[in-house]
């Protein structure tokens, strides 16, 4: 399963790029760089986020007016971040594959 972060922002709605292995290492690097134990999920997650939405029809300037759609999708991308540091995500997708045969 694709996964996507979709927010509506004066009634049009906007999809991100698919989730995938440069915007975990764009959070991984954040926390790398982090001087403490705490996780900001808002700084960890901003440019993931961002990154994702590359290319879209949604403009930096829509990403940073939708404040509340984006903290909303920071906490997203962190779980899925870490869904699949602990493997969950794989696990679905052999799930999956078992409901298909």
């Amino acid at each position: 399963m694709q996964r996507v972060l979709t927010f509506v922002y004066k009634k049009k709605k906007y999809v991100s790029k698919p989730w995938n292995f440069q915007a975990v290492c764009l959070i991984n690097a954040k926390q790398a760089e982090s001087k403490t134990d705490k996780v900001d999920v808002l700084e960890t997650c901003r440019d993931a986020v961002d990154y994702l939405f590359e290319g879209t029809e949604a403009t930096q300037d829509i990403l940073d007016a939708a404040v509340s759609s984006k903290v909303r999708m920071c906490n997203e991308v962190f779980r899925w971040f870490i869904d699949d540091l602990t493997g969950k995500n794989e696990e679905s997708l052999q799930e999956d594959e078992q409901a298909e045969n």
